[in-house]
């Protein structure tokens, strides 16, 4: 009776710590389906700053080409003011302060 009982311990005791592997395996998948979320949302997030990153250089690469023809025709505030004038233009290179490319086109339109 006494080894009966010693083998119901052991069996109660393995199934004891067979759940606890179980519960501590779906505690590091769940933490491991965050990090994969968070790494996703982080990778669109950079993608979305990229497009922007290159719109705004687009377009002020295309506001100092129209800058460079109209200056031959000495009309350099109309095409400031096509581009939505001068605070538009330096909030655009504001909010892009972190890129090269967005702030040499900065630097052009002022040239």
């Amino acid at each position: 009776r006494k080894r009966a009982e010693e083998a119901e311990a052991r069996r109660k005791a393995e199934e004891l710590k067979r759940l606890k592997e179980l519960e501590e395996a779906e505690q590091k998948a769940a933490a491991n389906s965050q990090a994969a979320e968070y790494a996703a949302a982080k990778q669109e997030e950079a993608k979305k700053k990229q497009l922007e990153v290159e719109v705004a250089a687009k377009m002020l690469g295309e506001i100092e080409s129209m800058i460079q023809a109209l200056e031959e025709d000495a009309d350099l505030e109309e095409a400031v003011q096509k581009a939505g004038g001068v605070k538009a233009l330096i909030a655009m290179a504001q909010k892009h302060t972190d890129s090269a490319l967005v702030q040499a086109q900065f630097a052009g339109v002022l040239r």
